[in-house]
């Protein structure tokens, strides 16, 4: 398992103009999936949809950090993991800090592994990996303002060395979408808030009218007994009037 920390630099070689190309596609794709999309789960599915096929991994997942507990991390979107898993995909939690995922959170920097079953000190992932089907893995952070809020990762069928091309691409996909799903999110929130100010907005306009009726109520019995009282005067003045 390694850590990839640094990115690298200068001329990226005869095939930097087809990485220019893939990253363009990648960031294409992870901004229609924004535009299709209306939350940052959505942004998840339909990013992971479009992103994975092009990299060729078998299946990929998101972690976030779990609200009740930031300690672990809980699976919130699983694409084309195998079927077998379904059964207990909503109960996986991992703990910050352990295995490639938890690392990747925990040190905010992309965590590779070439091949699962040849690190001992992923013995406990050995199991796992077989019945899941994969044999080498990356984790990428997904961090806004140097914060990791979860993980991407992407698992592959056979073994897998990560050439520096692979890498930036990986860190592109990582960071469109991390900054995707926080627009997402921010647009989330914001809609939720106009919509409870509607709310609110409406529940005044309803106490507001409750007001004015319930004055209205109180109001027409004053008029009226200021009516009768009018009426009163008038005909009293009259004979008094002519009797002078």
């Amino acid at each position: 398992m390694s850590d990839r920390r640094d990115r690298g630099g200068g001329d990226r070689g005869p095939g930097s103009a087809r990485l220019r190309e893939r990253e363009l596609e990648v960031a294409r794709d992870i901004a229609d999936a924004f535009l299709t999309a209306s939350t940052p789960l959505e942004v998840y599915r339909r990013a992971l949809a479009r992103v994975t096929p092009q990299l060729g991994a078998s299946f990929a997942s998101v972690f976030l950090r779990d609200r009740d507990d930031p300690r672990l991390l809980r699976l919130v979107c699983a694409h084309n993991w195998p079927q077998s898993a379904a059964r207990w995909l909503g109960e996986i939690r991992i703990m910050v800090g352990r295995g490639p995922t938890g690392k990747a959170v925990g040190r905010n920097h992309a965590v590779e592994v070439s091949d699962v079953f040849a690190d001992p000190s992923l013995a406990e992932w050995w199991e796992p990996a077989r019945e899941l089907g994969f044999a080498s893995m990356v984790a990428l952070p997904l961090a806004v303002e140097s914060r990791a809020f979860g993980a991407l990762s992407f698992y592959f069928t056979g073994e897998r060395r990560f050439a520096p091309e692979d890498r930036e691409l990986l860190e592109v996909v990582a960071h469109q979408l991390a900054a995707t799903a926080e627009r997402a999110r921010l647009m989330a929130d914001l809609e939720s808030r106009s919509l409870a100010l509607e709310r609110e907005n409406e529940a005044l306009r309803l106490r507001l009218t409750d007001t004015e009726a319930t004055l209205e109520q109180v109001r027409r019995p004053d008029r009226e007994r200021g009516g009768e009282n009018g009426g009163l005067s008038g005909g009293r003045s009259g004979p008094a009037g002519g009797s002078r």
